[in-house]
């Protein structure tokens, strides 16, 4: 578990690191760079996380078919820079808000349409 955990320590370190713009294709990369698929798998329908401990929760889907489609825009941001559900409820402690957080406005609205426009996908597809 501590190789896992110093992992997602690198994860936190590339999302600070990776100011890239506000472009589909920045966010894209930020969705990449960041981590985010490396949790929520390549094309961000989630599920199980490879080389997480058996006990680790599975990453949340992040398509349109997924509980994002439920959340306003607003609640996207305040998970990104809070740590925090919409009903209040805290992120599962991996995912890195921490780093997210230091996420212009205009890096997270980019990253909040480039996750209203990827393809839906049922809860680990990975298709």
């Amino acid at each position: 578990m501590p190789a896992f955990h110093a992992y997602l320590n690198s994860c936190n370190a590339h999302v600070r690191n990776k100011r890239r713009g506000t472009s589909s294709e920045a966010a894209n990369d930020i969705a990449v760079t960041g981590g985010c698929t490396d949790c929520h798998g390549g094309n961000l329908s989630g599920g199980p996380i490879s080389g997480a401990p058996p006990e680790f929760p599975p990453a949340a889907n992040l398509t349109p078919s997924g509980d994002l489609a439920h959340w306003s825009d607003a609640d996207i941001v305040r998970a990104l820079r809070e740590g925090a559900r919409p009903d209040g409820a805290v992120l599962n402690p991996f995912m890195p808000w921490k780093a997210t957080r230091s996420m212009t406005d205009d890096e997270i609205a980019a990253l909040i349409r480039y996750l209203r426009s990827i393809p839906a996908r049922s809860y680990h597809s990975h298709e």
